[in-house]
Formats: C-alpha cells, sequence, structure tokens
C-alpha cells in the first residue's frame, strides 16, 4: 500500500469512528475529506497534463478526418434531398431539411477547423493548450456528424413524424396569426 492509500484508509476509518460518536464532527471531517479529494484530483490532474506529450503531428490527421466527413456530409444531404422531392412530389420537406440547423452549422463547424489544423501544422504551433481545443472541436465535430447522420436517418425512415411535425409547425403558425 501506497501512503497515499494508507491516508485514505485511515480518514475512512477516522470517519467512520466520528460517525458513530459524534455527527456534528463528522459533517466537518466529510467537509474536509471531500476538499481534500478534491485537491488531490486537481494535483493528479496538473501532472497528468504536464505529462502529456502534445505534439501537432495529429493535425493533419484532423484536417483529413473532417475532409472525410464533408465528403460524406455533402453527397448524403443532396441524396436525402432529392429522395425526398421524388418520393413526396412536394419541395417542402427539402426545404424543411436544409433548413434544420444540425445541417446548417456542420459546415460552419468543420471548415474553419480544418483550416487553422492546417495553418497549425504549417507554422508549426506546439502551445499544448491550442492544440487541446482544436482537439476538442474535432471531437465535437464528430459528435455533431453523429448527430448530422441521426437526422438523415430521421428523414429517411420517419418521414411522417417529420410531416407531421411540420404541419403542427404550419397549424401554430396561422393559429398566432
Amino acid at each position: 500500500m501506497s501512503a497515499q492509500e494508507i491516508t485514505n484508509w485511515e480518514l475512512i476509518y477516522g470517519s467512520i469512528k466520528l460517525l458513530i460518536y459524534n455527527k456534528a464532527y463528522f459533517e466537518q471531517f466529510l467537509v474536509i475529506y471531500l476538499k481534500s479529494c478534491v485537491f488531490y484530483l486537481k494535483v493528479l490532474l496538473i501532472q497528468l497534463f504536464e505529462r502529456l506529450s502534445i505534439k501537432n503531428d495529429f493535425l493533419s490527421d484532423v484536417a483529413a478526418f473532417e475532409g472525410i466527413i464533408i465528403g460524406l456530409s455533402i453527397p448524403i444531404s443532396l441524396q436525402v434531398v432529392s429522395w425526398i422531392a421524388d418520393r413526396y412530389e412536394d419541395n417542402e420537406i427539402s426545404q424543411v431539411f436544409i433548413k434544420e440547423p444540425l445541417y446548417k452549422w456542420q459546415f460552419y463547424l468543420i471548415m474553419p477547423n480544418i483550416a487553422i489544423s492546417i495553418l497549425l501544422r504549417l507554422f508549426n504551433v506546439e502551445k499544448p493548450i491550442i492544440l487541446v481545443l482544436i482537439y476538442l472541436w474535432f471531437l465535437i465535430n464528430i459528435f455533431i456528424f453523429y448527430k448530422f447522420i441521426k437526422l438523415v436517418e430521421q428523414y429517411t425512415t420517419n418521414t411522417d413524424k417529420v410531416l407531421i411535425k411540420i404541419f403542427r409547425k404550419n397549424v401554430d403558425d396561422m393559429l398566432e396569426e
């Protein structure tokens, strides 16, 4: 056992002992123990972050992968729009799909990240905080692409529900007027 584990076991034993004998001291002790746990986690995270060897080698991978996401998203979007327009012989559902916030924002988030990743790679920027932010932005873009695929799935498999949603919105708009 390490010194930290022994200290933790002593704290646990002491807290149980205090709980049995005096609840007021136990509450104070619990607060101190929780604060020390939070402090210990902060120290652990700082040490972990200091040990990370963050390099900008992954930036070209980010740009390539996000290029693939765009290469998949655009044809899928066009196919869904044309399929819906052909199936229902109406462009309103297609217009609703194009007006979806997820559809619009996907490209606004991916394109700048590709450009920034390439620029940071070209200028050989190795500041860890910038690289971590780019990586987090990349993870957010992957999540948005996942949500986009779910949106496409909704428009292709549950088109009736989409139609009902459109009709409800139109009825609500008419009632408000």
